[in-house]
């Protein structure tokens, strides 16, 4: 089902298969837990910006990086002196040629094949975990999302403290070894736990077949009601959310149609019909973590047209066997390894008309220039802290894209790290104290870029309706699959 290249390479070498990573409970980064009567304090002293943040974070836990000398390009780095954007494989002397060879990139590729799951988990639940139980989010009175929540205990109680919400790559379910793994951290830190499938994903796809994936439109809201259905509990203070690869991307869209509402131009009057959340105060205070996101997608349906061969192009090939399984367990015609094909399936099927076909969906979720098609910065909008984690070595998404948008937003709010190794999310592969702890520390309600008290940059507006074009810049094309 699931990245069918990387299981040959894996049978041939246990190296390049899924593994499990944990931490010793002594360096779990435990969170000091705001008492219920502070926990909304809004007279608290601004912490430092994302960026700000990010950059005294690093210097403290670097030395947990492999080679910490030339381990990682932060924010500010990100633009060159003339302006634009760094080249990040000139900097890391990575051949960017290789990134998807086995022979120019093992160690990225298999840190990420030591987070890919092998196994789809929509017939058949994935094991339990320990300390989480199987639950379903009411979406306003329409349907249910599945997901695992964990409440962090502490001497026997249940804390009042925020809940994490993590969300897998594309297809991908609870099954997959990575998200439990920061689940468990995350919940022995100090934090609730929601690990999440949206729409066409996991069991939410076994209980709802009529849900498609509308990459990233209609999640958004659906995201914005998980938000509220979790804080209206007692126990849950703020939400924070984690997205991997194409995760990531629904993590960010998210944060864009938190901060700008259904009434932005680039709505169209259909798709608002659907959208249903509440908007005005802010969602996921705690801030957004968005790991090995898929930036340049659109280029990577054009280079999924053309069929790509398991030993030629290992990677691309098994993101198309991905797409391939997916028109075969939804009955579509004629399936193949188009990325293009698929997503207008999914559209056709979801019960939402689009007058102007999926192009007015693709503006929503347009984070990069594409061609001459219509782009406006969409980061400057965003009113909570938000990390983007990148490995240069990634064999599916170029790190150079993160670079080439980061570099173009003056947004305080918005942080950026590239690592010299990681792959596509395999962080924990590559240094798991320092990925672990790194998001512990983001989230921490007291010292986190979003620490209660924080505010956003006072150039935010509660809801911007505005959009504004933005400069077209280079970006090489990217790839995922299912996570």
């Amino acid at each position: 089902m699931t990245c069918t290249a990387y299981l040959v390479l894996g049978a041939t070498a246990g190296c390049l298969s899924e593994q499990s990573f944990e931490v010793s409970p002594e360096n779990i980064h435990q969170v000091k837990v705001a008492e219920p009567a502070t926990a909304l304090q809004e007279e608290a002293p601004a912490r430092p910006s994302a960026r700000e943040w990010l950059t005294e974070t690093h210097a403290t836990m670097s030395a947990l990086l492999p080679s910490p000398r030339n381990s990682a390009l932060l924010t500010e780095q990100l633009k060159g002196p003339s302006g634009q954007s760094v080249n990040v494989y000139d900097h890391f002397g990575i051949r960017e040629s290789g990134l998807r060879t086995l022979l120019g990139n093992l160690e990225g590729i298999k840190c990420t094949a030591q987070s890919a799951s092998r196994e789809s988990h929509i017939d058949t639940p994935p094991p339990a975990w320990e300390g989480f139980e199987d639950i379903q989010i009411p979406i306003d009175g329409r349907f249910e999302l599945s997901g695992r929540m964990g409440f962090a205990r502490r001497d026997g109680k249940t804390l009042t403290t925020d809940c994490i919400v993590i969300l897998p790559g594309l297809f991908g379910d609870n099954g997959v070894q990575r998200t439990r793994d920061m689940a468990d951290y995350l919940r022995a830190a100090g934090f609730h736990v929601l690990a999440l499938e949206i729409r066409a994903h996991g069991q939410t796809e076994a209980r709802h077949p009529e849900l498609y994936n509308t990459w990233g439109v209609l999640e958004s809201d659906d995201l914005l009601h998980v938000s509220d259905w979790l804080e209206a509990m007692p126990e849950v203070s703020r939400t924070g959310l984690v997205g991997y690869c194409w995760g990531a991307n629904v993590a960010m869209a998210t944060g864009w149609y938190d901060a700008v509402g259904p009434q932005n131009p680039l709505y169209s009057e259909r798709i608002r019909q659907e959208l249903t959340a509440v908007h005005g105060p802010r969602r996921y205070r705690a801030g957004y973590v968005l790991f090995s996101p898929i930036l340049g997608w659109e280029r990577l349906r054009d280079e999924l047209e053309t069929p790509r061969g398991a030993l030629t192009d290992p990677v691309y090939n098994a993101i198309q066997e991905t797409i391939r399984d997916r028109m075969v367990r939804k009955g579509y015609e004629n399936p193949s390894g188009s990325l293009q094909q698929l997503i207008q399936e999914e559209f056709n099927h979801c019960g939402v008309p689009l007058p102007n076909g999926v192009e007015e969906a693709f503006a929503l979720v347009r984070f990069l220039p594409y061609k001459n098609k219509k782009f406006y910065d969409k980061l400057s909008k965003v009113r909570t802290p938000m990390l983007f984690v990148h490995g240069a070595n990634d064999p599916l998404a170029p790190a150079q894209e993160v670079a080439d948008l980061v570099a173009t937003t003056d947004n305080p709010n918005v942080a950026a790290l590239i690592l010299s190794g990681g792959g596509h999310v395999g962080f924990a592969a590559y240094a798991k104290e320092y990925y672990f702890g790194l998001v512990a520390k983001f989230f921490d309600p007291d010292t986190g870029p979003s620490a209660v008290g924080a505010t956003a940059s006072p150039a935010m507006p509660a809801v911007d309706n505005s959009v504004a074009p933005s400069a077209n810049h280079a970006s090489a094309a990217t790839a995922c699959r299912r996570q």
